[in-house]
């Protein structure tokens, strides 16, 4: 496998996309913040059809989570540089959680919208027992209270007479593919940035050839290389992660403004 150096040009160029970038990603938390449900919308009647957790809230904290990793890996590269290989997980998680927050609002239909809000507070609710039961801190009365709260919800909403809500969680994979079939972002798509960010956080051997800079340590040992980070490499995936936020807010902001 040959050497794989970015000429010192292409980094500088990437290093100053970075730097634009950076202006929104600081910016992110508090425009999540800002987005207000306008009486009457559409969003405030979703609102009270998950009252449990409401649709907002669950979107809302999906977008504050996204901008929390992207904040935390710029300081990372504030204090030190761009991450050998820590930025990763944190790309992977931003952009898991700014698509989730766009697929929650991207149906058309309000109660496809709804049944979505109330499946993630059921499997969200689950996954908590389930931890609850592991460590010996578990409820029947609170965990039954919960259930046949999101139940009576869900029964509220005459469309969703035949829905069930004890599915199995739809995976990030299968979000991500209809975020990205919606969304129609140039590569790397917002898929794609997951999985390899997804390979890199769990310590792919094969992914750094995708992703970072590699030199032959010594011409007698051709398969051994010295891997460092690459400003042309990853601003790609920093790049669509923020642009998957910025759709998600966009949708979040129409939704929250537009009338039932």
């Amino acid at each position: 496998m040959p050497d794989a150096e970015v000429s010192a040009a292409r980094e500088e160029f990437s290093r100053r996309e970075y730097d634009e970038l950076r202006q929104g990603v600081l910016t992110m938390q508090q425009r999540a913040l800002e987005v207000e449900t306008a009486s009457g919308s559409i969003l405030e009647r979703e609102n009270a059809q998950t009252s449990f957790f409401p649709i907002t809230y669950q979107v809302r904290w999906q977008l504050q989570l996204a901008a929390a990793h992207l904040m935390a890996l710029d300081n990372l590269i504030q204090s030190g540089g761009l991450p050998y290989v820590a930025g990763y997980p944190l790309i992977r998680a931003a952009v898991e959680s700014a698509a989730q927050a766009h697929w929650q609002l991207q149906h058309a239909h309000t109660r496809q919208r709804v049944l979505r809000s109330l499946r993630i507070s059921w499997w969200d609710h689950r996954d908590a027992m389930r931890f609850g039961m592991s460590i010996g801190k578990y409820d029947t009365a609170f965990d039954e209270r919960i259930q046949d709260a999101i139940r009576s919800m869900k029964e509220r909403v005459k469309a969703l007479s035949q829905a069930e809500l004890d599915v199995e969680r739809t995976s990030h994979t299968d979000i991500l593919i209809d975020v990205e079939r919606k969304l129609k972002l140039p590569m790397p798509t917002p898929l794609q940035t997951w999985q390899l960010a997804s390979s890199m956080t769990h310590g792919n051997t094969l992914t750094p050839g995708s992703t970072m800079q590699r030199k032959a340590i010594d011409p007698a040992h051709p398969n051994v290389y010295v891997a460092y980070a690459s400003w042309h490499l990853t601003v790609p995936l920093i790049r669509t992660t923020v642009q998957t936020f910025e759709a998600a807010l966009n949708l979040f902001t129409q939704r929250a403004s537009q009338s039932a």
